[in-house]
């Protein structure tokens, strides 16, 4: 843009200092530049023609050339916000020459006596970088990690100074650059474009040491952009491999070029001086380096690998007074640290680290949530953000790519983090209240290399936390009225919009019958005070909204909550009732108590693992055998006593049925009495003794009739818990004789749920869980008997009002919400049944008395679907179903065949047969071996919903010679049924192709 606004002068060969250009490089550079350098300057630069207008172009002309520049090289639709396209390494790029551009050369540096950084001291700073950045000890080389999905992370580095005065150069040069194994991507996954990249820049103190879009450092990239503030500029051509790469900053405020920073490449200049942002003006400026899947060497001086046209000083050799020491430095004396953070769940652990972070940056967090981050800055582009993680302890990985959603990197990490001596932050919260796990991530750090530490930040936070915690909840509070008002006025301006067209429409209407409308005037006053006030109460900003303040509860709020929990459900539930308090006994070299002493911490801990207890259900709880064989006990007896329930009840039923007779009986003895009394004449012998028989026989029937009378028993003045046979009451009735599917129903109910509290509690063994919470009823009684429970089952929409019903037996229990058990645990069966029974007798005793509510209203299940038939009308086969075969009667098609002919064959036999076949065809119908049975069923065959109508035509042609034995009906399709059933006639038809038997032309 630069060199547009100004027209290029001739050049001058006569000028003392003249500015190089990329034509006049040796030509041993050229071959290795871009194919636009060339390595003899004259005549092939001369013919420019784009030059010579340039002074005289106008606006328009300037505008469309700034535009297609935009097109052509914005980055951002070629990248997504991080790295720049790395296909384009051919692209050309004008590498601007400092002749006549806006800008001077630089100039020598001035001798400068003030003392000098002492040697050594200028270094990579390598407390503060990534853990992938391998160095060695002091050539400067850069190694890069490239396996275990690391070759997608960027390694960042910072120098140990930072200049805030003065002119300093330092250089980079690529030695190789490596394309490691991505491994499988799926669909969709956002790897980033750029595989190998360089970025060489500055950032002040608290910068960080990776370039990403939140940095608010500045950088040259190996692209050849120039990057800051999420602006990039295309400024020189691509980095190559073997070139050395000069960064030179100037903050000298006597030079022509101040407060700007400038690229070279082999000691040439490929781009203007580049503006400082001025956010950084007036800081300290710490050079940084990230890479990826390149070794990169690093000069920092006294002497450059590439002297530029112009003498200036390395960052070694800058003046004490021109630099600053970065905060973060390799401790060579003392141990580094590993510290160990303690916290309980959603209580505050995270936001604690968040500050010691901001407070102490030479500590690097070894966490899956920091591998997010970390990803994240390097280009990978997750399916979603933190807003939508699983957890904060393990927020789990989605990127699509297989390395990196495994968190590969993490354990590559892990595996290297011992062999660095710098501080570390092992966040595992879940890992670190464990004294399991404490144990092994203390084994990994060994004691002679590192001091350990564990912080135990448990209980009360101090003033200062919380004042952070609500200055937090206070600005997401702001924020959220923000967008809410920004939301609202949005609306408002729409629904403005569409008052007004409705208004255009509505005035364009023509009036009926020629007729001006009517105007409301005092409608019309309404509307323009009403968008008076509107307008202004715009203009001011909504200066009558009341200020945003928190509530009294968001003022008591320790801590703050978080879209996503610190622990899973299942995370919490599996482990918690393992937390404790670290103690130096398990071998730290300290515990430190961030909040609150250890008496204190210990209390708040072991009162938090109780409550959970009470309220965390165990998922991986399973039913001992002792519980199967007792329930296996129970459902026994049930099947006995509704078996002698059925007897008793069809008992009951034949004594109705034979008690009619028994009356005829009667009368009929009686008559004959009365009419020998009368002096009719004598009978004979043999009817006599008929008589005589009969009457006999009467009197037995009379006597046991009469003896049942004696024997039946009113079941009312029957006591049940007195009683000592259930299933006898004394005349042979059971007690349960009137049962009925409710009253089964509650019997069952009380025992599972007397068995189930009293199996959970000896499954799990623990003494501070003597029960279960209401709500997790449900999951056990699933777990334990392989059923759901449900309230509305029984007609109610709470568990309170089931467990009235049965209250004898199991009940809730007021305080804890605990389900407890009313009977001891080696209560009888019978005990149940006889509750159950005294229920059905003050439930019946309600109804009869006129109170509808005792009335039980309970939803049966639904019956099972019917089941399919399971072979043709000749037979079945064990493993496939089968379907009926079909017939044939003349020409007429019917039955159920399952499949078209193959090959385009017809069904229908040749002539005007008729048959009548009832073997099975279908999918695997096995007929039999009768006349009118059918032949074998193929397991193999398939089946078709719809009935499939054949089409006429000649099929295969009659048997010749006649069977007997078994025919063959119609042949299904391929792969179908059985051949079918004989000929009614005496005509066999052919078999299906696959079914077995047939006629004399059926397939085997």
């Amino acid at each position: 843009k630069k060199a547009n606004e100004q027209a290029p002068e001739p050049p001058k060969p006569e000028a003392a200092d003249p500015p190089k250009e990329e034509a006049q490089e040796p030509p041993k550079q050229e071959v290795a530049d871009t194919p636009m350098e060339v390595s003899e300057p004259p005549k092939a630069e001369e013919p420019k023609e784009e030059a010579k207008p340039v002074a005289t172009m106008d606006a328009t002309m300037e505008g469309s050339e700034q535009e297609e520049k935009k097109d052509k090289d914005d980055p951002m639709q070629k990248a997504a916000g991080d790295d720049a396209p790395g296909e384009n390494v051919e692209q050309q790029a004008v590498e601007e020459t400092p002749e006549e551009t806006g800008f001077k050369e630089e100039q020598d540096a001035p001798e400068d006596k003030r003392p000098r950084v002492a040697p050594g001291n200028v270094c990579l700073n390598v407390a503060g970088a990534t853990p992938n950045v391998l160095t060695s000890d002091d050539s400067g080389l850069l190694l890069p990690m490239c396996h275990g999905g690391m070759q997608f992370l960027i390694a960042g580095v910072g120098a140990t100074v930072g200049i805030k005065a003065g002119r300093y150069l330092f250089e980079a040069r690529i030695l190789e650059t490596l394309t490691p194994y991505s491994g499988g991507a799926q669909r969709g996954s956002r790897a980033p474009q750029q595989k190998q990249l360089l970025r060489l820049g500055f950032t002040s103190s608290d910068g960080g040491v990776l370039f990403d879009e939140a940095s608010t450092g500045f950088y040259f990239d190996s692209e050849g952009y120039f990057v800051h503030q999420k602006t990039w500029e295309k400024v020189a051509n691509s980095i190559r491999r073997d070139q050395v790469i000069g960064v030179l900053l100037n903050l000298d405020a006597q030079t022509p070029n101040a407060n700007t920073v400038s690229l070279f490449r082999d000691g040439q200049r490929v781009s203007e001086p580049q503006p400082i942002p001025k956010n950084l003006t007036g800081k300290a400026l710490f050079p940084v380096l990230n890479y990826r899947n390149m070794t990169v060497q690093v000069n920092w001086g006294l002497k450059p690998l590439s002297p530029l046209p112009f003498s200036c000083r390395m960052l070694q050799d800058a003046a004490t007074d021109d630099v600053e020491f970065a905060s973060v430095l390799a401790q060579k004396d003392d141990r580094p640290e590993v510290l160990l953070p303690v916290g309980l769940p959603d209580q505050g652990l995270f936001d604690w680290l968040d500050q010691h972070l901001e407070a102490n940056p030479r500590y690097w967090e070894l966490s899956d949530r920091k591998l997010l981050d970390w990803a994240t800055a390097s280009g990978l582009q997750a399916f979603c953000g933190p807003n939508n993680w699983v957890s904060n302890d393990k927020p789990g990985a989605n990127w699509g790519l297989a390395q990196m959603d495994d968190l590969s990197p993490h354990k590559a990490i892990m595996a290297v983090a011992p062999a660095l001596r710098r501080d570390f932050v092992c966040m595992e919260l879940s890992a670190n209240l464990q004294a399991s796990e404490r144990k092994k991530l203390l084994n990994r750090f060994p004691a002679s290399d590192f001091r350990r530490v564990a912080i135990v930040v448990i209980g009360e936070p101090p003033e200062d936390y919380k004042k952070k915690v609500h200055d937090q909840l206070l600005s997401e509070k702001i924020s959220e009225a923000d967008k809410q008002k920004r939301r609202q006025m949005a609306d408002n301006k729409h629904r403005k919009v569409d008052d007004s067209k409705s208004k255009r429409d509505g005035a364009e209407e023509e009036p009926e019958e020629g007729e001006p409308p009517a105007r409301d005037l005092d409608k019309e006053s309404e509307e323009k005070a009403e968008g008076g006030d509107n307008a202004a109460k715009e203009a001011s900003g909504g200066s009558e909204e009341t200020a945003v303040e928190l509530t009294p509860e968001e003022k008591a709020q320790w801590f703050r909550k978080t879209q996503a929990p610190d622990l899973t459900h299942h995370a919490l539930a599996k482990s918690f009732a393992n937390y404790s308090v670290p103690c130096k006994d398990e071998g730290f070299d300290e515990v430190r108590f961030a909040w609150q002493d250890a008496e204190k911490c210990n209390t708040v801990l072991r009162e938090w693992v109780l409550e959970h207890k009470r309220t965390q259900r165990i998922d991986g709880l399973e039913p001992s055998t002792t519980f199967r064989e007792t329930y296996a006990s129970w459902q026994k007896a049930v099947q006995d006593w509704r078996k002698k329930q059925g007897e008793a009840k069809e008992a009951y039923k034949r004594k109705r049925a034979n008690a009619p007779k028994r009356e005829e009986r009667k009368r009929d003895t009686e008559q004959a009495t009365d009419e020998k009394r009368e002096g009719e004449e004598p009978k004979d012998e043999e009817a006599e003794k008929n008589d005589e028989q009969t009457e006999a026989e009467t009197k037995i029937e009379d006597k046991a009739e009469n003896g049942n009378k004696a024997m039946e028993v009113d079941e009312e003045d029957i006591d049940v818990f007195a009683l000592e046979d259930v299933c006898d009451i004394g005349d042979g009735r059971p007690l349960f004789m009137h049962f009925l599917y409710e009253d089964w129903t509650l019997l069952s109910l009380r025992y599972e749920l007397h068995l189930l509290v009293h199996a959970f509690r000896r499954d799990v063994n623990d003494p501070d869980r003597p029960g279960f919470h209401e709500s997790h009823l449900q999951f056990y009684f699933q777990k334990y008997f392989r059923k759901g429970f449900n309230p509305r089952h029984y007609g109610f929409s709470n568990l309170e009002d089931v467990l009235a019903l049965i209250k004898d037996s199991a009940t809730l229990n007021p305080s804890t919400k605990f389900v407890e058990a009313v009977l001891p645990e080696d209560a009888g069966f019978d005990k149940f049944l006889r509750h159950t029974e005294d229920h059905r007798r003050e439930r019946q005793r309600c109804i009869d008395a006129g109170d509808e509510t005792a009335q039980l209203k309970f939803s049966r299940p639904s019956p099972p679907p019917p089941r399919q038939p399971q072979g043709g009308s000749g037979g079945s086969h064990q493993q496939h179903r089968g379907g009926s075969g079909g017939h044939y009667r003349g020409t007429e098609w019917s039955g159920n065949s399952r499949g078209p002919p193959i090959d385009g064959r017809s069904n229908m036999p040749r002539g005007n047969l008729s048959y009548d076949s009832s073997g099975g065809g279908g999918r695997g119908g096995s007929g039999g071996y009768s006349s009118r049975g059918g032949g074998y069923g193929s397991p193999a065959g398939g089946s078709q919903k719809r009935p499939y109508a054949p089409p006429t035509g000649s099929g295969y042609p009659p048997s010749k010679h006649q069977r007997s034995g078994y025919g063959s009906a119609p042949p299904p399709r391929e792969g179908g049924g059985s051949g079918g059933g004989g000929s009614r006639y005496g005509q066999g038809a052919p078999g299906g192709r696959s079914g077995y038997g047939g006629g004399s032309r059926g397939y085997r």
